[in-house]
């Protein structure tokens, strides 16, 4: 994995985390969410924001912190241990198998 030497900032990092949490959920959720919360999805969505929020936070400054494109799993490594670290490394790339 390669180093980004330009580093990225709070925005790019939300907008990444934003990105890996919602997916291609954005397709589907809007038409699932209406016909489970109607009346109250566009409150359902601020919640979910809100919630999410400080996780995209902490990801954007590690992000600006340690750019790296391990991502999640190197932050991991260089808080645990490199055996955690592949650990989490394996279980992203099943996800993305399935």
């Amino acid at each position: 994995m390669t180093i980004n030497k330009a580093g990225i900032g709070p925005l790019q990092g939300i907008a990444m985390t934003v990105t890996t949490f919602v997916g291609t959920g954005l397709m589907v959720l809007p038409a699932l969410s209406v016909s489970i919360a109607h009346e109250q999805t566009a409150f359902s969505w601020i919640i979910t924001a809100l919630i999410i929020m400080p996780i995209a936070i902490i990801f954007a400054l590690l992000g600006a912190r340690l750019p790296h494109a391990g991502g999640a799993s190197h932050y991991i490594g260089k808080a645990f241990s490199k055996p955690l670290q592949d650990a989490v490394g394996w279980l992203f790339l099943s996800i993305l198998i399935v």
